[in-house]
């Protein structure tokens, strides 16, 4: 998160570089906050900007927090998908392979 800045109890604009958050981690933290907020996103200059807003008052320490939290716990996801995409693809070969094989002994 490059940029955490609270502009009255009830808005607040974050800036995220999206060199290191990619779209759909955005996209999955804007929608588990959007419960709680109403969110304005928009990307320019190779930077997420989302303008959070809520009507009730805020600790926005801790929305911070959380928002941290979640960039964190996506952008690992989407690391450790793209790790393991190669022994899921294995995985899945393997196993079909095995039900056309289990197929092919019980027409014999």
């Amino acid at each position: 998160m490059k940029t955490f800045t609270v502009e009255s109890d009830h808005r607040v604009i974050v800036e995220i570089d999206s060199g290191i958050y990619s779209k759909d981690v955005v996209a999955k933290v804007v929608y588990w906050l959007s419960r709680d907020f109403t969110i304005m996103q928009s990307l320019e200059s190779s930077v997420w900007t989302l303008s959070l807003e809520s009507h009730d008052m805020v600790n926005w320490d801790d929305v911070k927090e959380r928002l941290s939290q979640l960039l964190t716990d996506y952008q690992m996801r989407e690391v450790i998908t793209a790790e393991t995409k190669d022994i899921k693809n294995i995985l899945y070969i393997k196993a079909f392979a095995n039900v056309e094989e289990l197929l092919s002994n019980e027409e014999v």
